[in-house]
């Protein structure tokens, strides 16, 4: 017995009963008895949709079969073992008849051990019943979409520092305990404490997490589990939640498998001003700032300017900023060399980060005179056409993989018929069923990278005036902001020789 939760409001809608479980069952042990069947066990899988057989009961189901358990499955119709073509047809053509096991559909007339007209008609039925449910699917997903375009939150729990409204569950309220803790990590990222840092200082607070805050009970808990982690502090400081924007949208559903793949930024749903923000724009945009160029690095006690900015020419690896406790200096040391110093993988890279500063600030401070004299820097910075042609070449691939997806199901559904016609052996059909299998599987991956290499992707859209402004400031005051540096700045290259290169956002 199955029935879905959408079976159940089509029901309700139409004021009919027959789908229910309760129903199913009256239906099937009435057969039973008629037929002086044994009754060995009942399987009930309560909302759960047929799109996938990935399903409790009928896992149990398959497991007493290949024990030995029982050998005759009888369902209510078709639709109530499952609305999937391919495995639907598998299971009743291939799997059962390996194990001995038979098959009755009984309002469909179906029985693989007579010779019914249900027997042939039941390929047919099947493809209706998939047919049906991705129309059902289609319906759901317009009207979620929809709904997330009005901006109603439709997620079944509230990002944490929120609340779902007892008046109305589409509206996000404060939870103002909780809003207290949001708050304060944004104060902590802002004062250049990274995401590590942040959630060492909240675990030793004996600051709930949000897991134990929403009360969600897991099945194993690890020695971590109440302590904060870096990856939960970085997606609460990158949500827009928290500034009034309502984000939806940013997985969606592969049809037919339990699978999500990521959707890029530019597809997200986004409504803004849906709800009464925690944090303020200006801090939320210069939290962003300080992320995009330090990322997850640890920022000790001194924030310095070129910090996250620094790469070792050798090996790849950041190079760091520290202050010597027998001097008050900071100096340079590849991170590489000091985890390993003794295997020799690297040198050390060491030098008098104050001097290093003067002469980045120095180059920097000239460029920009030459560019706003020029006023070319603005072209340049708007016009990062590689990045374009990059962006719009991973969409067109994206495309392509997509079109492609959409014709497997005409290729399973093709060697299928061959197989039913005669025109192909069952080895031949498993053979070529396999393929399209890794086909499929190898279109999924492919898919997922491309759009996780979109998400990171950026296109640069700015504003003339807002790089005339960082410009002339820089050029007006004697130290400038980090945020300035990231503009201009993608990273700093230092060899054993104390050698410099600087690699800019731009083509100089």
């Amino acid at each position: 017995m199955r029935i879905s939760r959408e079976d159940e409001k089509n029901e309700r809608s139409q004021k009919n009963d027959s789908e229910s479980i309760k129903n199913q069952r009256i239906l099937l042990q009435k057969y039973i008895n008629e037929n002086n069947l044994q009754l060995i066990d009942e399987y009930v899988d309560d909302g759960y949709s047929g799109s996938n057989f990935d399903r409790p009961d009928f896992k149990r189901m398959i497991n007493d079969i290949k024990n030995g358990k029982i050998n005759l499955v009888i369902v209510k119709d078709l639709s109530r073992f499952g609305r999937n073509n391919i495995e639907t047809n598998e299971y009743i053509d291939r799997y059962f008849p390996e194990h001995r096991v038979r098959f009755i559909a009984i309002l469909d007339n179906v029985d693989t051990e007579m010779n019914t007209i249900g027997n042939e008609m039941a390929p047919f039925k099947i493809l209706m019943n998939e047919y049906y449910n991705r129309i059902t699917s289609k319906n759901i997903r317009t009207t979620f979409k929809n709904k997330k375009s009005d901006g109603l939150f439709l997620g079944w729990k509230a990002p944490y520092g929120y609340k779902k409204s007892t008046e109305n569950k589409n509206k996000l309220i404060i939870d103002e305990e909780a809003a207290k803790v949001v708050k304060r990590i944004f104060e902590l990222a802002r004062d250049g404490n990274s995401p590590q840092i942040i959630a060492n200082i909240l675990s030793c607070d004996n600051i709930p997490t949000p897991s134990i805050y929403a009360n969600l009970n897991r099945r194993k808990k690890s020695s971590a589990y109440n302590l904060w982690c870096p990856k939960t502090i970085d997606e609460i400081l990158i949500n827009e939640t928290y500034i009034g924007n309502m984000i939806q949208g940013r997985r969606k559903k592969i049809y037919g498998i339990k699978m999500e793949i990521r959707v890029p930024k530019n597809e997200w749903i986004i409504v803004e001003n849906t709800h009464e923000p925690i944090v303020d724009k200006i801090a939320f945009e210069q939290v962003q700032k300080i992320r995009n160029k330090c990322g997850n690095k640890i920022i000790h006690n001194h924030n310095y300017l070129l910090k996250g900015f620094l790469k070792c020419k050798e090996c790849g690896h950041s190079i760091s900023i520290s202050k010597r406790k027998s001097r008050n200096k900071a100096y340079t040391a590849c991170t590489f060399y000091q985890k390993y110093s003794k295997f020799h993988l690297c040198t050390s890279h060491t030098m008098n980060y104050d001097n290093l500063e003067k002469i980045i600030l120095n180059e920097l401070r000239e460029l920009c005179k030459l560019y706003v004299n020029k006023d070319n820097l603005i072209s340049i910075l708007e016009n990062d056409v590689k990045n374009k042609n990059n962006y719009n070449k991973i969409k067109i691939q994206i495309n392509k993989l997509q079109n492609k997806l959409l014709k497997y199901d005409t290729y399973y559904n093709n060697i299928y018929l061959d197989l039913k016609k005669d025109n192909i052996t069952q080895k031949q059909y498993y053979m070529a069923k396999e393929k399209l299998d890794e086909e499929k599987k190898d279109i999924f991956s492919k898919l997922n990278n491309l759009n996780n290499e979109l998400s990171s992707t950026k296109i640069i859209k700015s504003d003339k005036q807002k790089y005339i402004n960082f410009v002339n400031n820089y050029l007006s005051f004697d130290n400038p902001t980090k945020e300035l540096i990231a503009l201009l700045i993608d990273r700093i290259e230092i060899d054993k020789n104390k050698n410099i290169d600087i690699y800019y956002n731009f083509k100089i």
